[in-house]
């Protein structure tokens, strides 16, 4: 596949995503249905969220030099909310993350190469979250928050000094996703990505700096996020 193809394939998600979320929230202001699920004034919520990432890549070229590298990652978010008015609910919840990599490179007849790195974060994030029912057991919502992300990296390879590296991230944005019950009081959630504004500072052993801003739609692993509720 070519890289233009490659480059609108992503567009055309992210035009989708966004045409998704627009939709559904101009929908908020519809008065509700019969016998649809509502999220009743004074209702707690505690959740619990986790997500994980696996990749695995080998290559090899022509003059048998091979390469092989894999990462995972996994985060768990644990948040409590409270719902202050009909479908409308506001909260805050921290979350804890985990990752690693490593990459080797195996050039025939010499040492081989290899680089791993270890991270672990720490996320604190209050939010708003607004309620649009779609059935009786399903309701799509939209979260609004503020997510500050504190990550700590070390870096090892062969032959040289490890690295420590320290960053400090913050999100502000939007977050669409839904909320299925499948019995009374516990719900499946599920958010699909992110919208909105992030900046980011970084700091490698006290010696090297950088920061970096971005703004748009993420689809990123880390943004796809699984969870059980307990409404009461």
């Amino acid at each position: 596949m070519y890289p233009h193809n490659i480059e609108n394939k992503n567009n055309m998600k992210k035009l989708v995503f966004f045409t998704i979320v627009l939709a559904l929230t101009a929908s908020f202001g519809q008065q509700p249905i019969k016998d649809q699920l509502t999220i009743e004034k004074g209702t707690w919520l505690l959740n619990g969220n986790v997500s994980f990432s696996y990749s695995n890549s080998e290559s090899e070229n022509f003059e048998s030099n091979n390469n092989e590298s894999n990462a995972q990652r996994l985060n768990i978010s644990p948040t409590i909310g409270y719902a202050f008015s009909t479908d409308w609910l506001a909260g805050v919840g921290i979350g804890f993350g985990y990752g690693n990599f490593k990459n080797t490179s195996i050039i025939e007849g010499q040492s081989d190469e290899s680089l791993k790195s270890k991270q672990y974060a720490f996320d604190l994030f209050p939010y708003v979250r607004k309620y649009l029912s779609v059935g009786k057991n399903l309701s799509f919502f939209l979260q609004g928050e503020v997510r500050y992300t504190k990550l700590w990296s070390d870096f090892e390879q062969e032959n040289f000094q490890e690295v420590s590296e320290n960053s400090n991230n913050l999100f502000t944005g939007l977050r669409p996703g839904f909320t299925f019950f499948i019995v009374d009081k516990f719900a499946l959630e599920t958010t699909i990505g992110s919208f909105g504004y992030s900046r980011t500072k970084s700091e490698r052993d006290g010696q090297y700096r950088n920061s970096s801003d971005f703004f748009g739609i993420s689809l990123n692993s880390s943004d796809l996020l699984f969870g059980l509720s307990y409404y009461f």
